[in-house]
């Protein structure tokens, strides 16, 4: 079974035929799609799509593997570009709804439980990216603020992931005309996420 863990290795035809997947996925669900429309997005034929994948399966799989990487490739650059925590932070929000604006489809796909109406490889794939998220925002806490943080840095990763999910799947579901500007969100949340809910 082919793997896409690098989006830039992946040949020009398969990318277009995961591009196509992705979208037609997003609009009309995993059961609904047919290999045929998938074919007839990317502009190529029904063989084709089999030269490259083996079954509906795989290729959904390897959809949900390439638009997660596109999406994780997104999240790390920016939470690399930060100066600070507060700032490293603020950027991931950022990208993260601005990946639901502009990338739909993907998107889409990503936040509609992949991991639940798939196998185990994009189960495992799914748990990896999450794995390496926390890892890179544990890492970025214990750079900026090394011995200066007061809460656990993983359990604290994981709440901040927890949040940007569902911030960017309510984004996703926004119409994005009538939606709040992302800077004014990311704000808001950020707030929210750095000072906690108090105590009484």
């Amino acid at each position: 079974m082919k793997t896409f863990t690098d989006r830039d290795a992946v040949p020009e035809k398969a990318r277009a035929i995961l591009s196509s997947a992705v979208r037609v996925i997003a609009a009309r669900g995993f059961e609904a799609t047919r290999i045929e429309e998938v074919a007839r997005e990317a502009g190529v034929g029904k063989g084709t799509v089999y030269e490259y994948f083996d079954s509906k399966e795989e290729l959904f799989e390897r959809a949900v593997e390439y638009a997660t990487r596109m999406y994780l490739d997104m999240l790390l650059e920016a939470l690399e570009s930060g100066s600070d925590l507060e700032s490293s932070l603020r950027n991931v929000i950022v990208a993260s709804l601005a990946f639901c604006e502009t990338n739909r489809h993907p998107a889409r796909v990503l936040l509609d439980n992949p991991a639940g109406r798939a196998g185990e490889s994009v189960r495992d794939w799914v748990m990896g990216f999450r794995r390496e998220m926390v890892a890179a925002i544990v890492y970025t806490i214990k750079t900026h603020r090394g011995g200066d943080f007061s809460h656990d840095p993983e359990v604290s990763a994981n709440i901040f992931l927890g949040a940007l999910n569902n911030l960017s799947l309510a984004r996703l579901l926004d119409d994005p005309e009538a939606g709040e500007p992302i800077s004014d969100v990311a704000d808001r949340a950020l707030d929210v996420l750095l000072e906690g809910l108090g105590r009484e």
